[in-house]
């Protein structure tokens, strides 16, 4: 499921012309935090609800 979520984000993040680790420092995360979810870490609520709001997108986007 986490490697879903990356993809998702990063292909969004693609389409905005971001590249994952501006998309990690304009949502507040910390450098590689997006990186972790294709390895499998999974991302709590908290994390995907800045991701989402700094894409512009809903959290269900993500999950897809």
């Amino acid at each position: 499921m986490a490697q879903r979520i990356f993809e998702n984000v990063m292909a969004i993040a693609e389409a905005q012309g971001l590249k994952r680790c501006t998309l990690e420092s304009k949502a507040g995360l910390g450098n590689g935090t997006i990186a972790a979810w294709k390895n499998g870490a999974s991302p709590n609520i908290e994390k995907l609800q800045k991701v989402a709001e700094t894409l512009g997108v809903k959290i269900e986007d993500l999950l897809k």
